[in-house]
């Protein structure tokens, strides 16, 4: 069987290991006698994953002890809602509009309340990032948002806005693992999974705790992150919801065959600055 390079923006390219390690294990998990996608999201097994997982994402990126890290359904676009649902007490928050998906996380956003726009590279069909260095933030947003990488375009924030004092929601769904990331900079970090991580399906979030609450101005169960971190804090408590278990699989021996952040970050895959130089800008 032929193997491609498969550089698209998502589903993207998994190791060859890692489907022959899911493949080997689909009829039957580490010994359990089942397969991962017929197990109880309940279960030690399962338990065992999630924790796992988490473990390996923490020291991959260096997370520090005061963040959550959630493992959630939907994919970022349900993302867009779940922020505002969560932070939005005030109901005002800042959108910097560098791209389609920024511009649909504002969007979203508008439903929960005033989603002002503090800069916008959209009069240049968002070939560039705009001066983030003296933004129109008021005193009652409750947090600044940005999409820090847009394909589609070309474009990344090199330099962090100056949120001067709020906190800084921003999706990574392009760049998630690609590069190392100070995540104390910043009070929520997601992205969808599919173009850096494992198969689609899932995000995954890091809030910073302090964050999480019961506070919520809008909170249908699911997207309550309260609810979701109390399923993973208490392990005598019931998970509310079944995670998509094959993508928490097949994040594992991903990042446990890396080794370390160096080996994650580093170009390990023998391809040469002008190959890379082919691949499609797209989202």
């Amino acid at each position: 069987m032929s193997r491609v390079y498969n550089f698209s923006a998502g589903p993207a390219v998994l190791p060859e290991e890692v489907l022959k390690e899911a493949a080997d294990e689909m009829m039957d998990y580490k010994g359990s006698g089942m397969s991962v996608m017929e197990m109880s999201h309940r279960g030690k097994i399962f338990d065992g994953i999630i924790k796992e997982a988490e473990a390996d994402l923490r020291d991959i990126m260096n997370i520090p002890d005061n963040y959550k890290v959630l493992f959630l359904q939907g994919g970022a676009s349900q993302f867009f809602a779940e922020v505002p649902m969560n932070m939005m007490k005030n109901k005002k928050a800042g959108y910097i509009i560098t791209g389609q998906w920024a511009k649909k996380a504002f969007q979203e956003a508008k439903i929960y309340g005033e989603a002002v726009e503090l800069a916008s590279s959209a009069d240049k069909t968002f070939s560039y990032i705009p001066d983030c260095s003296d933004l129109p933030i008021t005193d009652d947003m409750d947090y600044v948002y940005i999409c820090e990488n847009n394909t589609i375009y070309g474009t990344k924030f090199k330099t962090l806005p100056d949120t001067k004092g709020k906190d800084l929601v921003s999706d990574v769904s392009s760049c998630f693992l690609s590069e190392p990331i100070d995540v104390a900079k910043y009070a929520v970090v997601y992205g969808g999974v599919q173009k850096n991580i494992g198969p689609a399906g899932v995000v995954i979030a890091i809030i910073r705790e302090d964050l999480i609450t019961d506070n919520i101005v809008v909170r249908p169960v699911t997207p309550n992150a309260n609810q979701v971190v109390q399923c993973f804090v208490d392990r005598n408590a019931s998970a509310y919801e079944r995670a998509t278990v094959a993508t928490a699989c097949a994040t594992i021996p991903m990042t446990c065959n890396a080794g370390s952040s160096s080996a994650i970050f580093d170009n390990e895959l023998n391809i040469s600055p002008t190959d890379l130089t082919a691949l499609p800008i797209s989202e």
